[in-house]
């Protein structure tokens, strides 16, 4: 722990994770949702484009966001152990759910006026009040109740993948009733054919073509655009993913904080370990993955018949693993040391680069600004992520080398606190 009471590994996995999340989501800002999902969009089955997209699906898909909520559970942590130290326990929760509502307010700010409907703050608002109830439970129940939810979770969406193969059991059935077929079962066809239809190139190019046309109009005309997806991933997709995925992945990191895991405190010996099993356990699910989504040409119900159960999350939380223990045993070999010190300062200001990120790609891509949405190659993109790290690098050893905290982590802190506070100075 540094001098101003910050623990630098902590900060330096968070940098690591703020700057891994935009390989995640540079696709979603400068491409088509369905131009994102399918290959065969664009005809990317070969060169770089093709292997920018494996290696992102194969090696990093969701572990930085996995890697950011086990941090955020850490630091909630982290701030609730500091007020029970200080004897303050009704000012902690009192504190503790007024920064989460902020926090709340923020994700909506980057949902609907920055344009990102891939904002995650929202959500992690959210988890976070749920998570408080169960921050004195021991690491070891901590796991055991992450363990339940993902193991419901995966079953739930092993269940929802299935949909089109029921979809199509059901349309056969009413097919083969003929013209005795009654009204639901003749619904059951034209679902069927709508499904079938939706999955052409044809069709998905058109979606393509129009969210590009939106993208590149005008503010309020992205916006209102922006506004319809954002209310489905903040309403139904929130409670139906997003949510119990963040929840899982606070409840590890808390525990993991708890183990002195996420501050560094364990011997290179074991981050070797923790490094080869996750890696061990998260690398075949996505290579098994990307393969079947390969062999289907990213249809669905083809996807769906070779993969009949989902372990999207224990894959991804090896992944996430695999990553902290790679990151950490770095930390500690004498050659790469710096390494933490380098990503240090963008983990202390995780909050304004994630912003900054929405603000930086808005611009970048949105038609009332650069408008270079759709107009990039896959692996094109990877040159903008480039220069926004090394900007994010610059700006952050630049800022922390005369204030304590980022712009937005000072408005984040004045307004959790319903007052004004002071720039502190290094």
């Amino acid at each position: 722990m540094n001098p101003s009471g910050r623990i630098q590994t902590l900060d330096a996995l968070r940098g690591a994770a703020l700057l891994g999340i935009l390989l995640m989501n540079i696709a979603w800002f400068g491409l088509p949702e369905k131009t994102v999902e399918d290959l065969g969009i664009r005809g990317e089955y070969s060169g770089w484009n093709f292997i920018c997209w494996w290696v992102v699906e194969v090696f990093f898909h969701g572990s930085m966001r996995g890697m950011f909520s086990m941090l955020f559970g850490a630091s909630a942590l982290l701030i609730l152990e500091k007020f029970a130290a200080d004897g303050d326990g009704g000012t902690s929760a009192e504190f503790y759910f007024r920064r989460l509502l902020v926090l709340f307010l923020f994700g909506l700010l980057n949902a609907y006026i920055l344009l990102w409907p891939g904002d995650i703050l929202y959500t992690y608002a959210l988890a976070g009040m749920f998570i408080f109830p169960l921050h004195r439970l021991s690491p070891q129940r901590m796991f055991l109740v992450a363990g339940i939810i993902m193991t419901l979770f995966s079953l739930k969406r092993s269940w929802q993948q299935q949909g089109p193969v029921r979809l199509k059991e059901a349309a056969d059935v009413a097919i083969a009733a003929g013209s005795k077929a009654s009204a639901e079962q003749r619904s059951d066809i034209d679902a069927w054919k709508s499904f079938e239809m939706k999955q052409t190139l044809v069709h998905k190019r058109a979606e393509a073509e129009a969210q590009t046309s939106c993208t590149l109009g005008d503010f309020s005309t992205l916006f209102f655009f922006n506004a319809g997806v954002v209310y489905f991933l903040e309403t139904e997709y929130t409670y139906d993913f997003f949510f119990l995925d963040a929840f899982s992945f606070m409840l590890i990191g808390m525990a993991l904080f708890r183990l002195g895991v996420l501050s560094g405190k364990k011997s290179r010996q074991f981050y070797l370990l923790l490094s080869i099993a996750g890696f061990a356990i998260g690398l075949p699910i996505y290579h098994h993955a990307a393969s079947i989504k390969l062999e289907c040409n990213f249809n669905p119900y083809l996807i769906a018949l070779q993969e009949p159960i989902q372990l999207e999350q224990f894959g991804r939380l090896g992944l996430t693993l695999g990553y902290i223990g790679l990151l950490n045993l770095l930390f500690q070999l004498p050659f790469v040391s710096r390494l933490g010190a380098l990503l240090s300062p963008v983990g202390r200001l995780a909050f304004t680069n994630y912003l900054m990120q929405s603000i930086i790609c808005g611009l970048i891509f949105s038609g009332f600004a650069f408008g270079m949405f759709n107009k990039l190659q896959r692996f094109e993109l990877f040159y903008v992520v480039a220069v926004v790290w090394l900007f994010q690098l610059v700006f952050s050893h630049v800022w922390t080398s005369f204030y304590k905290t980022g712009p937005f982590e000072w408005l984040w802190r004045s307004a959790a606190n319903w007052r004004w506070q002071k720039f502190e100075r290094q």
